[in-house]
């Protein structure tokens, strides 16, 4: 029987003793991150936060592939020397970058990370200039991660949350309970099956961070009307497939994060002022891809729930993202592409 994904059991206690014995720290404070898999803390170490770092212990399954955390590690270290504000590794006293602890019996991975200070774009109100610069963040992340020479172990790796996987969700699509949505959502898999996975020839290939969400993106107040993009954190769900993804997986988020479907095209404006390589045929896929995302979001975020019930966090982008979802599948392509499309 398959090994079934399961959230760390971290207490409080054991992150002293960690942050002691491997780490020589000893933190003004201690805060639990919101967190889907894994468990994510915020280790306070001075009132502005400059010192700041995150224990990441990482859920069981993904612990076993100590060649991906390595490749993840590695990865890190490569965008943080090219600019990017990301939570850069920190080594232990011995000098590792992770190790490996047990909890309750189950072996799972340790590591500490430098905090990116500021606040999470879900925070932070409805700007269509921080769309904008969102869309330009993940085209020069995106075209910066293509020089990383170690995408061997990427291509070799699979997750649940990659969007070419998103048919896995038929496995529990019944915690959809609305049989007009789980029809939907069985349609717009079929759809995104056969016009873009069955013609993957047809499209780039490359390294994307898999996962640029509101609440991956670290923004900080300039004033009431500007906020400045100050840095992304989570590369967790870094894969090697289809280029476009990371376009219309930011689309998503930015338009869960708006309520409107407009957003679309000031985050394509940016990502064009930036990557100016972007093709018809990779533009004309972008609306089924950002409803496959989103259904992929929606029923993942429906069973985490159903799994574990306290987790308020795993329904975040229910309400709204079924309404999106529903106006995107309503709209032809053409229509949606024309309207995102607009801005230059």
């Amino acid at each position: 029987m398959e090994e079934k994904m399961t959230k760390p059991k971290v207490s409080q206690e054991d992150v002293k003793e960690i942050l002691h014995s491997h780490y020589d720290i000893k933190p003004l404070e201690i805060v639990e991150l919101n967190a889907y898999d894994d468990r994510n803390y915020w280790i306070k170490r001075s009132v502005d936060g400059d010192s700041d770092c995150v224990l990441k212990v990482t859920n069981n399954i993904d612990s076993k592939c100590l060649d991906m955390i390595k490749a993840q590690t590695n990865l890190l270290k490569y965008v943080s020397e090219r600019g990017f504000k990301c939570p850069e590794p920190l080594p232990t006293a011995e000098g590792e970058l992770f190790f490996t602890r047990k909890f309750h019996g189950t072996t799972h991975v340790v590591r500490l990370f430098k905090f990116v200070n500021g606040i999470v774009l879900d925070k932070a109100p409805k700007l269509n200039e921080l769309y904008f610069n969102v869309g330009r963040e993940i085209g020069r992340l995106n075209e910066s991660m293509q020089n990383f020479d170690d995408t061997a172990t990427y291509k070799k790796h699979s997750h649940k949350w990659m969007l070419e996987k998103c048919g896995t969700i038929r496995d529990v699509i019944d915690v959809i309970e609305n049989s007009k949505r789980k029809l939907m959502v069985e349609k717009v898999l079929r759809s995104f099956e056969t016009r873009v996975l069955s013609k993957r020839s047809d499209f780039r290939q490359g390294l994307i961070h898999g996962d640029f969400n509101e609440n991956n993106i670290i923004v900080q107040k300039i004033n009431n009307e500007q906020y400045k993009l100050e840095g992304v954190i989570d590369f967790g769900d870094v894969n090697y497939s289809f280029a476009i993804f990371d376009l219309a997986i930011t689309i998503t988020y930015m338009l869960i994060h708006s309520g409107q479907i407009e957003t679309g095209a000031f985050v394509l404006a940016g990502y064009k002022d930036v990557r100016k390589d972007l093709t018809d045929a990779e533009k004309s896929i972008l609306n089924i891809c950002v409803q496959a995302r989103l259904c992929q979001s929606l029923v993942n975020g429906l069973y985490a729930y159903s799994q574990d019930p306290g987790n308020e966090y795993v329904l975040s982008s229910q309400k709204t993202g079924w309404d999106i979802l529903e106006k995107l599948y309503a709209m032809d392509d053409d229509k949606v592409l024309r309207m995102w499309d607009s801005k230059n």
